[in-house]
């Protein structure tokens, strides 16, 4: 129960400094981005829906999608961002209707920014939890496709940011794209430690299913290592892998759905190179 409060006090922290960033500096300032609050941006346009509306039904839509498409327990581990995050965007932006612009320095405004995604994002990703709307259709593409999740995250990222360059001055532009790099890199290299990938080390009489898995849907590369129980003496194989923080969360879910008993260890690695990882895996 301690766990869980703690979890759901951090996933709501984050949401609280991501939707700052959004609110305050990135849409205040007339920044593009991506995502759903890029879409948002995008709809409003040409739409009589304010950008706080339209983030506020994307959500709903997208969670909506995720419980048909993805089930109960996708749609559990949305809810929390999919509400707060909304929720949290529309306080923000009252206040900044209220008070104005905090900084009309565009430098300062993506500094900010940068730094409100990099941790909000970064310790939603931390606990496990979706960060909502977008994200389920990276999952979508993972589960019915095969499609890596980083993959189609950095995709729909810069999809959603295309039409907002047509619309938009040259030093707004520069400074959304700059708002993204930078944010990814605080996530995955800050947050996560440096270069930081995760290792996981699996251990499951399920081991060839949990191999194909990790090998077919999300195209990782992994080793099987003969092991020897230490209690029982048995002998069995560990699954071994290493996958980027984002990817984490929905390959441990994978695992757990073949065998809900797993044996399944963590640990962040701070550098990785060779084929199945940074090189393409073997023919």
């Amino acid at each position: 129960m301690k766990n869980e409060a703690r979890r759901l006090f951090i996933i709501v922290i984050g949401n609280i400094i991501e939707a700052a960033g959004s609110a305050l500096f990135v849409v205040s300032a007339g920044f593009i981005t991506g995502g759903a609050t890029g879409l948002a941006l995008i709809l409003s346009r040409f739409t009589p829906f304010t950008v706080s509306a339209w983030v506020t039904i994307l959500s709903v839509f997208f969670l909506l999608l995720g419980l048909v498409i993805l089930g109960k327990e996708f749609f559990l581990h949305s809810l929390a961002c999919s509400i707060l995050y909304p929720l949290f965007f529309q306080l923000f932006t009252m206040l900044n209707d209220k008070i104005g612009l905090i900084t009309e320095n565009p430098a300062l405004n993506t500094v900010c920014a940068i730094m409100c995604y990099g941790i909000g994002i970064g310790m939603i990703m931390s606990e496990g939890a979706s960060t909502g709307a977008l994200d389920t259709v990276a999952v979508l593409l993972n589960r019915k496709a095969g499609v890596s999740m980083s993959l189609s995250l950095n995709v729909i990222e810069y999809l959603t940011l295309l039409p907002q360059v047509f619309y938009t001055a040259r030093e707004n532009v520069l400074c959304g794209i700059l708002i993204i790099i930078g944010y990814t890199l605080l996530v995955d290299n800050v947050i996560a430690r440096g270069k930081s990938m995760i290792q996981m080390e699996i251990i499951s009489p399920e081991y060839e299913k949990i191999n194909q898995t990790i090998l077919t849907r999300f195209n990782r590369g992994t080793t099987l290592i003969h092991i020897e129980g230490g209690y029982k003496r048995g002998e069995a194989y560990e699954v071994q892998t290493v996958v980027r923080p984002r990817e984490l969360f929905a390959i441990k879910m994978a695992v757990l759905e073949i065998d809900p008993t797993a044996f399944v260890v963590v640990g962040n690695v701070s550098e990785v190179n060779g084929r199945g990882f940074t090189l393409k895996k073997e023919g």
